[in-house]
């Protein structure tokens, strides 16, 4: 069964915060403190403990950094709670949790039901995890963020409703993180499962790749940059939807070995991100395009996908 525990960690958001308001350049302890992992409140703790200890060895693997020095992470303890305390930062907080975190909560109550009958019908199994969620303001992180490497099973999330039951779809989708990693083939799977078959199923209308929004009439759903992957997977994931036989790693492995896949990332590899960008884009634009039609249109030069 999938679990999902909402909880607000002031570190975490003010990691969050310093991300979208420093300027790096200007602060010698910022741009340490945005260089370490995320750190909760539970690892705050240990770090003060090394620091009350002199036990630099220690200090020097929580955060991350073998050349940070006492006296340095003092100091960065010593600013961040100035932000901590600033008036501006607790009208965030309260923000935070009485609203972002109880609309996430509540959509969340209502549809977890349904999310876990899903994976059963959709991928052939049903998912045991428990996946902690840490609410942030969504002025901070537009979306959530996959930290499961910092703090295993978690993400940061600061969702604004884009369309019906967004907030439950990116859920899942950063819960998938947690499971499947951030690989290029396994992130597009996961769109394909969680930003396209959920979110039609949940709403129960839509099509692949596009949604009528709040705010746009033909929203792009998922990662951009992911639409190459997505259409070639695509025609396969709905054949696995199907075949109640093959299980989700299976199929993975699978699309890893796949001719055109392989392709793909080969092109991938060959170009630099903007090019790639360029052609997901035009993608986009037009999503019946193939992803040969979309390298022609690009300009690319490359042997048949």
């Amino acid at each position: 069964m999938i679990e999902i525990v909402f909880i607000y960690d002031k570190y975490i958001m003010l990691q969050q915060w310093l991300h979208s308001h420093a300027k790096k350049e200007n602060e010698q302890w910022i741009k340490l403190y945005l260089e370490m992992p995320y750190f909760n409140e539970h690892r705050i703790k240990k770090i003060k403990k090394y620091i009350k200890n002199n036990n630099i060895e220690k200090l020097r693997k929580i955060t991350g950094n073998n050349d940070i020095t006492i006296k340095e992470m003092e100091t960065i303890l010593e600013e961040t709670n100035k932000i901590l305390d600033s008036f501006i930062f607790k009208i965030n907080e309260k923000y935070t949790i009485n609203n972002t975190q109880k609309r996430l909560e509540d959509e969340w109550n209502k549809n977890k039901e349904f999310v876990n009958n899903f994976f059963k019908e959709v991928i052939h199994e049903e998912l045991t995890i428990k996946q902690t969620c840490h609410i942030v303001n969504p002025n901070f992180v537009r979306g959530g963020r996959s930290i499961h490497k910092d703090i295993p099973n978690s993400a940061i999330v600061g969702f604004v409703e884009e369309w019906e039951n967004y907030n439950t779809v990116y859920l899942v989708h950063e819960m998938l993180h947690s499971i499947l990693g951030l690989a290029m083939v396994n992130h597009a799977i996961m769109q394909l499962i969680a930003d396209n078959e959920l979110r039609i199923r949940l709403n129960k209308y839509g099509k692949y790749f596009e949604e009528v929004g709040y705010k746009c009439l033909k929203c792009n759903i998922g990662h951009g940059l992911l639409r190459p992957f997505e259409k070639i997977i695509y025609p396969y994931f709905i054949k696995f939807i199907k075949n109640k036989d093959v299980n989700i790693k299976d199929f993975i492995e699978t699309m890893e070995n796949n001719k055109e896949v392989k392709k793909l990332k080969e092109v991938y590899n060959k170009m630099d991100a903007q090019s790639f960008n360029t052609i997901s884009v035009i993608m986009n634009r037009n999503l019946e395009l193939t992803v040969e039609e979309a390298l022609q249109k690009a300009g690319q030069q490359t042997n048949s996908i």
